[in-house]
């Protein structure tokens, strides 16, 4: 697992397939990224989920959640950057953006 809650920070992946899912955690401090496909702009994620366990405060949130998809007719070369965004949910109190894995399938 890997996480930032700094606006700008950013994180890069390099992948041979035709599907990429982000699989990561929604949570309260949950904030928003940019997500980036072969270097174009592709789409804002809003990681922000607020959480029905209110005396649960360690492990507020749902793990293991597929954030974000994309997929190609054909496998190829590609790359991923994800961007923690300045702006956040307004329920959320936080930037908090958490990466658990990024599935590929399609490999050569």
């Amino acid at each position: 697992m890997s996480w930032s809650g700094i606006p700008g920070d950013a994180t890069e992946y390099t992948f041979r397939g035709n599907e990429i899912t982000w699989v990561g955690k929604l949570c309260p401090s949950c904030g928003m990224a940019d997500v980036y496909i072969d270097g174009e702009w592709d789409s804002i994620v809003n990681t922000h989920e607020p959480d029905q366990h209110a005396h649960r405060w360690l492990n507020q949130g749902g793990w293991q959640a597929p954030i974000y998809e994309m997929s190609w007719p054909q496998s190829g070369a590609h790359k991923i950057r994800i961007v923690v965004r300045e702006d956040k949910d307004i329920s959320s109190t936080g930037y908090n953006v958490l990466i658990d894995s990024l599935q590929i399938s399609g490999s050569d």
